[in-house]
């Protein structure tokens, strides 16, 4: 009776589990389209009113479910390093993802060239007589551990940062003046899976899930809400002065019109048979002034 007990017990955990879980589903499907919106929002203000570079967060900021296995090891940056620009490169495949290993290559020279101000300022003489290759492979390991990429994943991560589609779907690097940008982007969302990710390995589910809502609570950095706050108090001042406009147009139309009234009243008292029984007519009066 016991064990009939407990096989009941499970049944019914493992049917409320199946319902939690759909109705997560449900909600996360929910939250992740408003999260979606906001960030849509947040492109307009920065590309059509502010006309600034915008940077898309990664996808992996939506996916509740993001969390490295327990006891997994991943590939540290720099055997990433060693096989895009080590003696091993030439015969390296192509990385897992989107981008080819030429594509982040060029994303990585791109960021060696204008993060140097990450390195340390000896650096730069100590590796002066290394050749091409081992000296951006050092530099980036300084830039790396500055921003805290460690493995594989965040390699990826970060190269992408750096890559956009061009014309004809043809992947190509940003602009020089656009890396920094793009590098701050990086470091937040990087500081904030990172923290979740280390909150989730060992945490439970109720936690996890509240770190997934606080993350969709924060999908639009603080930096980009006061320049909303910026951009809202300019349209409103914008929307003030087309007001005044308005209602000033609005008075020039009445003006307009009143005068178009007293013409026809002038027009009628200059006209009338009762002018020529005056001894001086107005419109005599009027020639002699002009």
């Amino acid at each position: 009776q016991f064990n009939d007990l407990q096989k009941k017990f499970r049944l019914f955990q493992l049917s409320d589990q199946k319902k939690l879980d759909d109705l997560w589903d449900l909600m996360e499907e929910q939250v992740v389209g408003l999260a979606k919106k906001a960030l849509s929002a947040d492109r307009v203000v920065f590309e059509q009113q502010c006309g600034l570079t915008w940077l898309p967060p990664h996808e992996a900021l939506f996916d509740s479910r993001s969390i490295p296995a327990r006891g997994s090891r991943s590939v540290k940056s720099s055997q990433v390093l060693d096989g895009l620009f080590g003696a091993s490169s030439a015969a390296r495949a192509d990385m897992p993802g989107a981008a080819s290993s030429e594509n982040i290559r060029n994303a990585l020279n791109l960021l060696c060239d204008e993060a140097g101000f990450l390195m340390e300022g000896k650096l730069a003489r100590l590796l002066a007589p290394l050749e091409s290759n081992a000296q951006t492979m050092m530099k980036l390991d300084s830039i790396f551990k500055a921003i805290g990429v460690e493995s594989e994943e965040d390699v990826l991560r970060l190269s992408q940062y750096f890559i956009r589609p061009g014309e004809h779907g043809v992947p190509e690097l940003i602009h020089r003046n656009d890396v920094n940008a793009a590098l701050r982007r990086f470091v937040e969302e990087h500081r904030r899976l990172k923290g979740l990710d280390l909150a989730e390995e060992t945490a439970p589910t109720t936690e996890r899930q509240t770190a997934f809502w606080s993350r969709m609570a924060q999908v639009v950095p603080p930096d980009h809400l006061r320049v909303w706050d910026g951009v809202l108090d300019g349209l409103k001042r914008y929307s003030e002065i087309l007001e005044q406009r308005m209602q000033g147009q609005a008075d020039i139309d009445q003006l307009r019109s009143q005068n178009g009234e007293l013409r026809m009243l002038l027009q009628q008292y200059m006209s009338s048979k009762v002018n020529q029984e005056l001894v001086i007519p107005p419109g005599q009066v009027q020639a002699k002034r002009v």
